[in-house]
């Protein structure tokens, strides 16, 4: 895999109905995440709107570390979790999920095969966020 740096002012920066979302990297990276036809794509949102709805995504595993704020995520019919500072979760896109609260984060989405997650490790005693 070539791995490529891209600039900030080259990132991709959208809007949803929550707030603001910039795309970091997709692999292929001829791929779209409009099309879905992403192996995976790493992204970081803003969530500026204190309730917000997901993005209905189906077929698509999603991740979530939240970098700075708490949210309290809402997996209608599944279950509720409240996230702080480096906290995760695990959730399907087709899935009904909302958001109560503020915060940045940052996410993996998967399709298919492919599969990963997010957590945290303590390198010297400082917090850093991984993928595996």
């Amino acid at each position: 895999m070539l791995i490529t740096y891209i600039p900030k002012s080259s990132q991709k920066e959208t809007q949803w109905s929550g707030g603001s979302t910039i795309q970091l990297c997709i692999y292929p990276s001829d791929s779209s995440y409009e099309l879905k036809d992403f192996l995976f794509r790493i992204s970081s949102a803003n969530v500026m709107v204190i309730r917000s709805s997901f993005t209905h995504l189906p077929g698509v595993s999603r991740s979530i570390m939240i970098l700075d704020g708490e949210v309290k995520l809402q997996h209608k019919d599944q279950y509720s979790k409240v996230l702080r500072k480096f906290d995760t979760d695990q959730f399907e896109g087709e899935w009904n999920t909302t958001s109560q609260g503020l915060c940045k984060d940052f996410n993996l989405m998967t399709i298919g095969s492919c599969n990963g997650k997010l957590q945290n490790i303590i390198l010297n005693s400082l917090k850093i966020s991984a993928i595996q």
